[in-house]
């Protein structure tokens, strides 16, 4: 029976030894990790730390942005900009019909203006609300590229409009630019 007791030791013993060099193994990758991982984070806090906030900077997030991001989720203006994006739209319509015509007042380019101000600002207090890289990239960031698309063509609209008065030549070209904003409604 001596024997036997020793043939089990023997091979017992390997199996510990394996475990017991696995455990310390593991034991030192996850130390090393843990070591990596306060490096990390000790980086990040001394970047945080000595990167302080300008008086404005604390300003603009304490006062602004707040009262920028008050307004976006308020009710009221995003009912009223729904009412503005469906005007727009009835705008437009009336706009081709207009010009099919032949006639072009003074008056749809100062209303064109209206929509591309208000359409801007809407923009504007959005990006403010939330900051700039995250109004492009954060949730909800395919609607705002909507946005951005509506408004920038708007504006380019406007010029070639101005231009092409200023020239003495039709601005008919400008009318693919319109297409774009209907697109807004499906917001």
């Amino acid at each position: 029976q001596g024997g036997s007791s020793m043939d089990h030791m023997q091979t017992t013993m390997p199996n510990r030894l394996r475990r017991t060099l696995s455990h310390l193994s593991y034991e030192k990758a996850r130390t090393l990790g843990d070591r990596i991982e306060s490096f990390k984070r000790l980086q990040t806090e001394s970047l945080t730390v000595h990167r302080k906030r300008s008086a404005v900077s604390l300003w603009w997030e304490a006062t602004v942005q707040i009262r920028a991001r008050y307004v976006a989720e308020a009710l009221p203006f995003n009912v009223f900009f729904a009412f503005v994006i469906l005007s727009n739209s009835l705008f437009l319509g009336l706009q081709l019909e207009i010009k099919a015509s032949g006639e072009t007042p003074a008056s749809l380019t100062v209303v064109n203006v209206i929509y591309a101000v208000l359409f801007t600002g809407e923009m504007t207090i959005r990006i403010v609300a939330v900051g700039l890289y995250t109004y492009l990239f954060g949730k909800g960031a395919g609607w705002n590229w909507l946005d951005v698309l509506v408004v920038v063509p708007a504006w380019v609209e406007l010029a070639v409009d101005y231009w092409t008065d200023e020239q003495g030549m039709e601005g008919g070209s400008s009318s693919t630019f319109r297409i774009i904003r209907i697109f807004k409604i499906t917001r």
